[in-house]
């Protein structure tokens, strides 16, 4: 079996790849209701498969590509709410929020320095930019 991503059905004993990993995952994560599972790619992708058939529902270039040396610090990092998608930009000293329905950029929200991670809090309902 080679490394990646898969969909274990435990019923059905079957094991499915959901994305091989040729030393292009970055990131991923399930959003916080577990619906989605979102894959951060090495070329700057976020591909966002359905959690539970492992469907790909959609995808879009979201930063640019990682380069291989770079460290830690230096690499994007991104977190999902319900409705959108949040990513560092060291280089901006800002967290970027795309639309996650159309990962479209709708704001940036400068953070005064480089940020390294982002996380998602609390409740999510009727946010919009400039309240985050």
């Amino acid at each position: 079996m080679s490394l990646g991503l898969f969909k274990i059905d435990p019923a059905t004993k079957q094991i499915t790849e959901v994305l091989k990993n040729d030393n292009n995952i970055h990131q991923y994560l399930l959003d916080g209701e577990g619906k989605n599972l979102c894959v951060l790619l090495t070329d700057g992708t976020l591909k966002i498969f359905d959690a539970a058939t492992g469907q790909l529902k959609k995808e879009g270039k979201i930063t640019t590509a990682i380069p291989a040396g770079a460290t830690a610090a230096q690499k994007p990092y991104f977190a999902v709410s319900r409705r959108a998608v949040y990513i560092t930009d060291q280089a901006a000293g800002a967290i970027r929020m795309l639309d996650l329905a159309t990962l479209q950029q709708t704001a940036s929200i400068p953070t005064g320095g480089k940020p390294f991670k982002v996380i998602v809090a609390g409740d999510q309902e009727g946010l919009e930019a400039d309240e985050h």
